[in-house]
């Protein structure tokens, strides 16, 4: 059975949900897929969920670091009540999601999606012929790759685990092993963390994450670098890492996540069918999101080869790729100033370039850092652990990066971002009458010993 539209979405996350409405609304005959369902990785299985527990986190870390500031206690997680909490927020979004979209007049198919040819997508036994393809499944975990890898689960299972193991070993060093591992560790958990590179969150400036880590530590979560995973097993109730560290370490646990990335999730989709040249990281896709080597095919967010698996990011090259596919080829994505934030605790920022970047490409620049311990805005909740980065442009005063660790940095980033964005300078941020006491207002402090 074949059926004809003017454009196939495959997936309905913040990259191709994104462009439904606007679709129907120019008046096309619209089919969108879905295969994890609807909604998308950051409401179902993502941001949404996991910012649930960061937040109840963050609140019983705040309380602990309170102690002798007027409060008294101690409040403890119960990890089946957080659940249901939690599930409140996710469980009513496929089916909210997929009424929306068809009331608005889409045609939804749940199920995997393959091209069958250039124009055609084959889902459960029906063949969906379009003249445009928008392609944006998202992205999946990655798996490990050792042996006894199925004895260990994602980020989606940690998610949905039912009750809280008393011990826990993340396997990774990315953003989501920091953030669950401190989830974890803060619900009472025993938690290692064992990545196999030398340092973490290599997208983050190595200094502040370094200082994460010892946040980390500070919470009871047993940190392993250099230390590579080469199999998986299973020891009555517990499950054993076994290292290939020159040691040859093994840990136990009874609960073991996989956090080592996430990759597009384009298996099984067929690309070479629909002449849809792709890589590891994703669809090839020119500047305006159309695919190099079939012009059918647009794609953005996490399955597209482009520089930032992030939501907003996902949204903006969705805006694009719409732009594109009803109006011809005339838009770019600007993906000047895009912040990124690792939700622990405290949060770690970063925008722009790092300072190793910069030395490497040899562009002049003022390095301001400073740690955050003598602010009021952080002796007064007790915090520890805290410092800054900005890099600015030598001669112009231009933002070239900017990196935060401490409280309510995930918000202060988005200043920063808007001053690279937007083109302000150092000297104009500088001069900027804040709202005190606030931690806008601690760019003051950072600036402080800025000169031109």
């Amino acid at each position: 059975m074949t059926q004809i539209f003017d454009v196939v979405v495959i997936g309905s996350g913040p990259a191709g949900g994104e462009t439904v409405r606007p679709l129907l609304e120019a008046g096309l005959k619209v089919a969108l897929v879905e295969n994890y369902g609807f909604g998308g990785t950051c409401p179902l299985r993502g941001c949404e969920p996991k910012k649930v527990l960061v937040e109840t986190m963050h609140s019983l870390a705040r309380v602990r670091e309170a102690q002798g500031h007027g409060l008294s206690g101690d409040p403890r997680v119960i990890w089946p009540d957080l659940m249901r909490f939690k599930d409140c927020y996710v469980k009513p979004v496929n089916a909210s999601a997929r009424k929306y979209w068809e009331g608005l007049g889409a045609q939804t198919f749940f199920g995997p999606a393959r091209f069958s040819a250039p124009d055609s997508i084959a889902v459960n036994g029906q063949v969906l012929k379009a003249d445009k393809i928008m392609l944006a499944p998202g992205a999946r975990p990655r798996p490990l790759g050792v042996p006894g890898q199925e004895l260990a689960g994602f980020s989606d299972d940690f998610l949905k685990l039912a009750q809280l193991p008393e011990s826990l070993i993340i396997l990774g060093g990315g953003v989501i092993a920091l953030e669950f591992a401190q989830v974890a560790a803060l619900a009472g958990a025993k938690v290692r963390l064992v990545h196999r590179s030398e340092r973490v969150l290599r997208r983050f400036d190595a200094d502040l994450s370094e200082m994460l880590l010892d946040a980390c530590r500070d919470l009871g979560i047993e940190v392993h670098l250099s230390t590579p995973v080469k199999e998986l097993r299973r020891k009555g109730d517990l499950i054993q890492v076994l290292s290939d560290a020159e040691d040859g370490r093994v840990f136990e646990a009874a609960c073991v996540i996989q956090a080592v990335g996430r990759i597009p999730a384009l298996e099984g989709m067929d690309l070479e069918a629909g002449q849809v040249e792709y890589g590891p990281r994703g669809v090839t896709v020119n500047q305006y999101q159309q695919s190099v080597s079939n012009p059918r095919v647009y794609s953005a967010g996490d399955a597209a080869a482009t520089p930032f698996m992030l939501t907003p990011v996902a949204a903006l090259e969705a805006g694009t790729a719409l732009h594109n596919l009803l109006h011809g080829n005339e838009r770019v994505p600007d993906r000047t100033g895009i912040p990124s934030t690792v939700f622990c605790h405290p949060p770690l920022a970063g925008v722009g370039k790092s300072e190793a970047e910069l030395e490497v490409e040899g562009i002049g620049h003022h390095c301001l850092f400073g740690r955050t311990g003598d602010w009021s805005e952080h002796s007064r909740l007790g915090l520890k652990h805290g410092a800054y980065k900005l890099l600015i442009e030598k001669g112009t005063g231009r933002m070239l990066g900017a990196h935060i660790l401490g409280h309510r940095a995930d918000e202060v980033i988005n200043l920063l971002a808007l001053a690279m964005r937007q083109g302000i300078s150092a000297d104009d941020l500088k001069d900027m009458v804040w709202a005190y006491p606030t931690m806008g207002y601690t760019l003051k402090y950072m600036l402080k010993g800025y000169q031109p």
